[in-house]
């Protein structure tokens, strides 16, 4: 007789390998199948989930939700099998069965999870849930589940998270936003501005980096949810809201059309958004192209260096209409001031009703701004008027019978937005009367939207419309099924503002081909349809007081959408009524704000109160505004050069420099601490190496909370390294970039060694400075990008986005023995500290051994400046040997 064959052993864990990326799964006990780790090739588990949560939850619905977890069904078969091999393996991870306490006797319903590696190495997961439960509704799916442990030191951890344009969440298992959310879910998009995050330690040189989102191309409402930390583990949920039937059979399954990815990266926060980067530039949102390229982008914004937000001269809530006859004056001295050739500018306070009290009854158009718009717009100054479209008041007579072409005499009521008991959805407006929610999937948005701004643009020449909130607000969720949606979910709300904005654009470019559309905050799936974005939500100031020492602002958004996007910011500061005068230390934390919006990518701001005494009266005669004026004049006289704008405008941010200017705190109570220099990094498609903007928004008459801290002229040392600037060691040119032209500062030569550069930035100015291969610096930059971007394993050089301090000679006692001088010596000139004015050269020797070259003179012409550069090096080379 033959002996029984023996059954084959259950695997204790399955693994999914690609030789880059490494998986780990297992069956646990109590929750069935789960991810165990993910790591790299160096590190094959570099990060571990907990074992105490299931990858999934169901919430079903018979008039109240019903919450059922992995870990609560009890399920006949809960398995793991795996096709295919290798880098082509398919594992399938199995509830089957399952069954609950919470519902009758005879419901179930099955999970199966699909987990692969892609062709960009990232671990790729979806979830199908098939119910067999005729008196529920499935209305939501949680997955993934996970629970991160903790890696590092706690104080070191850092959760990269993309809350309109970036924060870094500092030591988030102790971190009190978290702990405060306490299991708040963020809309996503949304509130997030884009679908993914990162985790790491900062402490490391070359982190493991844990980067995990969604690939979803239709803007699917989903909510991010982080529960409170633990002392060991970063809980996180992501919550599918689909759509749902609402009459019998109520029985539906769920599909997910979109994966969850994770992926161990190296590096930091810039390493995670250049891996989304990729993925992102080929989803239809950026089909368009960048905006340099794409033809449908309205050349009024691309071609501008200053942007404006202005409303009237009010004192309490009088207003004085009569201010937009100073209107054209005040924008025409600013665009003096700046020199540039047109402003194009928000306004607010051009209709007849009380800002945003009453949503829907917009017209008419003030008599003022009629008189006083088409002027403006003939000058070359495009305004967008505010409007808010997302809701209408419903205690309007305009709502009971509209007044929208294709609407009219019509109720609004049969557009908005339902809830799941058919009543509609109220309050989500921004003011003050009550408001219902309109649906955008009716065409009544569209048409809505449409009416208001063809009104502007004919009678008060208005180029382009502000869209209040409208690229920040959470999707709501409509269950009216008259208007021929799926119910509840899905990607209804979104595709419907895309729809508005897309509509809006088409129809008021038949008259104005620049028409130009603007809104408020950052949302990746309205890109190609929103030429302008604002984020005063970004500015250092933004956060509440009492988060800031916990957020460090990065600037996610503009490292993977710079070049797609035009970004700006509101200086409230230069609204200020004509009857204040600003106190100096609210001046110089102001300063402080906008070198920090500028610092994340944001272009210039600008604005007043629009009036008779707005600016001439006032700002002229208070020495803070003149401060404030000076730094202002500077940064733009840098970044409108063209060879700068190559890099700021139309390029993307890049890694933080370590720098050792001081941080400082502005006033005592309000944990405001910033850089006394702001120092950030930029690169561009079109032109070699990298710029740097370099900031100093400090006056010599600042004073601060910090104890011994002064303003005024500052020489930064900035520590440089080709793996920091994601450049090929070699030799490199710095190019100081001015008003009179590109100068040649020195040579230096980068390797993987930390080289210690000191630069001058006087007070209140800007600086740009490139370093350009040495081959390419006389071409004025056209040649391209420079050979190897080493980025992608280099580090991020630091735990937060401020730019870190460096090591190394303070104030310029680097190893050249002299800064790379600034052109004023000035502190604190009222007119303003210039610059753009020439810059010296130099002396000594290079600490590489390189020669400093002088860089020509601004009217050199280019044959005369080839020649000067080859003479040089040919100089440089006969000393070298």
């Amino acid at each position: 007789m033959h002996a029984p064959a023996l059954a084959a052993p259950v695997p204790s864990s399955y693994a999914l390998s690609d030789g880059v990326t490494s998986a780990t799964f297992a069956i646990d006990a109590t929750v069935g199948p789960r991810l165990v780790s993910i790591g790299d090739a160096r590190e094959p588990a570099a990060h571990g989930f907990a074992s105490d949560v299931g990858l999934w939850s169901v919430r079903l619905w018979n008039g109240n939700d019903i919450d059922i977890s992995a870990a609560q069904a009890q399920c006949a078969t809960r398995t793991i099998s795996q096709s295919g091999s290798g880098a082509a393996a398919l594992l399938t991870l199995s509830w089957g069965d399952c069954a609950s306490s919470k519902l009758d006797s005879t419901d179930r319903f099955d999970v199966t999870i699909k987990a692969k590696l892609g062709a960009d190495h990232a671990l790729a997961m979806t979830i199908d849930v098939t119910t067999r439960i005729p008196n529920k509704v499935l209305r939501a799916v949680e997955f993934p589940r996970l629970s991160i442990n903790s890696r590092g030191a706690v104080k070191d951890q850092v959760l990269s998270y993309p809350q309109v344009g970036g924060w870094l969440l500092k030591a988030p298992l102790n971190n009190p936003i978290l702990k405060a959310a306490g299991g708040a879910a963020m809309s996503m998009p949304g509130t997030l501005s884009m679908q993914w995050f990162s985790y790491y330690d900062a402490s490391k040189t070359d982190a493991a980096v844990l980067f995990f989102g969604t690939r979803d191309d239709r803007g699917r409402l989903k909510e991010v949810i982080f529960d409170q930390p633990t002392a060991t583990t970063l809980p996180m949920r992501l919550r599918h809201v689909m759509a749902v039937p609402l009459a019998a059979p109520l029985d539906n399954d769920y599909s997910a059309p979109f994966p969850f990815v994770l992926r161990v990266l190296r590096g930091g926060w810039l390493e995670a958004a250049d891996f989304y980067r990729s993925w992102a530039t080929t989803q239809p949102w950026t089909q368009q192209g960048p905006m340099r390229s794409n033809t449908s982008f309205s050349s009024i914004i691309r071609d501008a260096r200053v942007f404006a937000a202005n409303t009237l001269e009010c004192q309490g809530k009088v207003c004085d209409s009569a201010g937009f006859n100073s209107w054209l004056t005040d924008i025409d001295e600013q665009r003096k001031r700046y020199g540039v050739k047109a402003i194009p500018q928000l306004q607010y306070k051009w209709h007849h009703g009380p800002e945003l009290g009453e949503s829907g009854d917009w017209l008419p158009v003030h008599a003022p701004v009629i008189s006083n718009g088409p002027g403006l717009a003939a000058a070359g100054h495009a305004w967008a008027p505010y409007f808010y479209n997302l809701s209408f008041n419903y205690k309007l007579p305009t709502f009971t019978s509209s007044d929208v072409p294709g609407h009219v005499g019509q109720s609004v009521l049969p557009h908005v937005v339902k809830n799941i008991d058919q009543t509609p959805v109220v309050g989500g407006g921004s003011g003050v009367e009550p408001t219902a929610v309109l649906c955008p999937h009716t065409s009544f948005m569209r048409d809505y939207s449409v009416y208001i701004a063809k009104k502007l643009q004919s009678q008060a020449g208005a180029q382009g419309i502000y869209l209040d909130v409208f690229n920040a607000t959470p999707p709501q969720r409509c269950y009216d099924p008259s208007h021929g949606h799926p119910l509840g979910g899905g990607d209804t709300y979104m595709q419907g503002l895309i729809a508005t904005a897309r509509h809006l654009r088409k129809e008021l470019r038949k008259s104005e081909p620049q028409f130009f559309v603007y809104s408020e905050g950052l949302n990746e799936m309205l890109l190609g349809e929103i030429e302008l974005g604002y984020t005063h939500l970004t500015a250092p100031s933004a956060p509440a007081a009492s988060w800031r020492p916990h957020i460090d602002l990065v600037p996610l958004f503009e490292t993977v959408y710079g070049d797609y996007m035009m970004i700006t910011s509101l200086l409230y500061q230069l609204k200020a009524p004509a009857f204040k005068a600003i106190p100096a230390q609210t001046a110089m934390s102001i300063r402080a704000s906008y070198a920090g919006q500028l610092d994340q990518g944001a272009m210039p701001p600008t604005g007043a109160f629009v009036g008779p005494t707005a600016l001439s009266s006032v700002i002229n005669n208070n020495a803070p505004w003149l401060d404030l004026w000076a730094l202002a004049v500077s940064t733009v006289d840098v970044i409108k050069q063209p060879v700068v704008a190559d890099y700021f405008v139309f390029g993307r941010r890049r890694r933080n420099l370590h720098h050792d200017a001081p941080t400082v705190e502005t006033t005592a109570s309000s944990n405001d601490l910033r850089r006394q220099v702001v120092v950030s990094t930029w690169r561009s498609d079109t032109r070699p190496g990298v710029g740097l903007l370099l900031i100093n928004w400090t006056a010599a008459t600042d004073t601060y909370a910090t104890a011994g801290a002064t303003g005024g002229n500052r020489t930064v040392s900035l520590t440089l390294s080709a793996t920091q600037l994601g450049l090929a060691p070699g030799d490199y040119d710095l190019i100081d970039e001015t008003a009179q032209g590109a100068k040649t500062l020195r040579r230096i030569t980068l390797g993987s060694a930390p080289l210690i550069e000191p630069i001058k930035v006087p007070a209140l100015s800007a600086r740009f400075v490139r370093i350009v291969p040495a081959a390419a610096s006389g071409d004025g930059g056209a040649g391209g990008s420079d050979a190897g971007d080493g980025g992608a394993g280099a580090s991020d050089g630091g735990s937060d986005g401020s730019d870190d301090v460096g090591g190394g000679p303070d104030a310029g006692a680097g190893a050249d023995g002299a800064a790379i001088d600034g052109s004023s010596s000035s502190s604190d000139s009222r007119a303003g500290a210039d610059a753009s004015a020439s810059a010296d050269a130099g002396s000594g020797g290079n600490a590489s051994g390189g020669c400093a070259l002088g860089g020509p003179d601004a009217t050199s012409r280019p044959t005369t400046l080839w020649l000067l550069l080859l003479l040089g090096l040919l100089a440089c080379s006969r000393r070298r040997a």
